[in-house]
């Protein structure tokens, strides 16, 4: 379930396994187009199209981060941190009291909670990504939690957007340098694949899934 790189896969000492195969979810992962493998020559063009002219109105346009709602931010985290080596740069914890429903722009939806806090990752790796800068930068991925949902025995999760009724939303892509030693390791770790790469036709391309469900490409 938007587009970030994965440029190493450490290893992720005493991972617990056990955490991830409890918790339906789906990521889908491609080989980096700077990989030489003929299969993926085949199946990719490499022809691109004429970049659109920046104008003056959309010069300082940038794809800054997209939102995913999550169930248990604890499950999440530790997916999204030790499994996928991104780094949480901040959070945010924020309360929607109800007097202020009639100022919104839009009607609250009736699972959202009161409460709930913002948990903003990227593959910053020591660069200089802050909490201050955290929306002046590209490549953020922000993980909403709606306090309550992971005691509530009557929420059955979010709609990952690929099922029937209601498919919409796709996916986030992430890239890697090898996928066969990303998917080994996937493996290692107890991670549940959707699709593995000797699935099908398309044999550099893996999915496996995460807390919630998103397809990450």
């Amino acid at each position: 379930m938007q587009a970030f790189r994965l440029t190493r896969t450490a290893r992720v000492p005493g991972y617990n396994r056990h955490s991830l195969l409890r918790i339906p979810s789906h990521l889908f992962l491609r080989s980096s187009p700077t990989q030489t493998s003929l299969r993926t020559h085949r199946t990719f063009s490499t022809t691109r199209t004429p970049a659109m002219p920046r104008t003056p109105e959309t010069a300082s346009f940038k794809f800054n981060h997209t939102m995913l709602r999550v169930k248990d931010p604890k499950v999440s985290l530790k997916f999204y941190t030790e499994v996928l080596g991104m780094d949480l740069v901040a959070s945010t914890h924020l309360c929607l009291l109800s007097a202020l429903e009639p100022l919104l722009t839009f009607p609250p939806a009736e699972n959202e909670f009161e409460t709930f806090t913002l948990y903003f990752l990227a593959f910053d790796h020591g660069t200089n990504t802050t909490a201050e800068n955290r929306f002046t930068r590209e490549g953020i991925l922000e993980l909403t939690h709606n306090h309550g949902t992971e005691s509530d025995p009557n929420f059955q999760g979010y709609a990952n957007g690929n099922s029937d009724p209601g498919r919409g939303f796709g996916h986030i892509a992430i890239t890697v340098d090898d996928v066969e030693a990303a998917c080994a390791r996937f493996e290692r770790l107890g991670v549940r694949f959707q699709k593995r790469l000797t699935d099908g036709k398309m044999k550099h391309i893996a999915f496996i899934l995460d807390p919630d469900g998103y397809v990450l490409p």
